[in-house]
């Protein structure tokens, strides 16, 4: 697999945050999250640092058995999530342009 960029290293870590925070409001350990949803709490682990990206199958799987709200993990990965995201394609955005300026007016002065 490619390397993953900034954004979805981000999402991840905010995905497993959000997983980590829904589990303790149920006072789970890791351990009895995994059993209750046939996960490793290996698997449990990886996914609430980001180190894992469960893919939907999983993580709607591992929510559903683990009784772990699914909604509000991701109301709390969209409103965490892409305001991150915005922001840093604006900054990105200006970064270009000013580089564009630049270029130009190296131009205008030769």
């Amino acid at each position: 697999m490619a390397n993953k960029t900034e954004y979805e290293k981000h999402f991840d870590k905010i995905l497993g945050k959000k997983l980590q925070e829904q589990r303790k409001i149920l006072k789970m350990t890791q351990q009895y999250a995994a059993n209750q949803s046939g996960e490793s709490r290996q698997w449990v682990s990886d996914a609430e640092r980001g180190v894992k990206t469960p893919s939907i199958y999983l993580l709607c799987q591992y929510t559903h058995y683990a009784g772990i709200d699914i909604h509000a993990v991701f109301d709390g990965v969209f409103n965490e999530f892409f305001p991150y995201m915005e922001k840093n394609r604006k900054d990105e955005e200006e970064e270009k342009l000013n580089t564009l300026l630049k270029r130009i007016k190296k131009r205008k002065s030769k």
